[in-house]
């Protein structure tokens, strides 16, 4: 399966020094990533990514990604837009080390990600650092007014101390 966001990079091109990408991320990627991560809409996103080799097989990964998006208030349900910026840095090296001759504690040492054998897809890593960084409990901007407006204020009618007191007139006293 493709990734929606797909820009793939070539680290045999990578040399010593720093190489810098931007992403801008079309119409139809930007209906796919909202549809992927359960947004309402993603209207852009956007990114810088820098790349550094650091070693033989390792890479040094940096992102900053601004998303401009629509979202579900989980309180009163009502959309609301937003302007997200988050930064993220990762560093790549080789899933399993060269000189492993016996067990691999993959705990201990550096925090390595494992470099892919074959794409380098720095798209797929920026929008799944984005996604990552969004709230899973997404609050309007404005709740509190929200609440207070007589059309939303029906969701947080209080629960009476017996919801069921109603049915209580429906029971047989045989």
């Amino acid at each position: 399966m493709a990734a929606e966001l797909s820009r793939i990079v070539n680290l045999d091109d990578l040399s010593g020094s720093q190489a810098v990408f931007e992403i801008l991320a079309t119409e139809p990627e930007c209906t796919a990533l909202a549809q992927r991560f359960g947004l309402e809409a993603i209207e852009s996103f956007a990114a810088t990514v820098r790349l550094k080799r650091t070693g033989q097989a390792e890479i040094m990964f940096s992102a900053e990604i601004t998303v401009s998006l629509t979202q579900t208030c989980v309180v009163t349900l009502e959309f609301f837009q937003e302007r997200l910026q988050c930064r993220a840095e990762l560093h790549f090296g080789p899933s399993v080390p060269d000189d492993a001759s016996g067990p691999v504690d993959f705990l201990a040492g550096d925090d390595l990600e494992p470099l892919p054998d074959d794409d380098f897809d720095i798209g797929e890593i920026a929008a799944t650092e984005f996604y990552l960084t969004l709230d899973p409990f997404p609050r309007h901007p404005d709740l509190e007014r929200l609440q207070q407006d007589p059309e939303t204020a029906l969701i947080h009618e209080e629960i009476p101390e017996k919801p069921l007191a109603a049915l209580e007139g429906l029971l047989r006293k045989d």
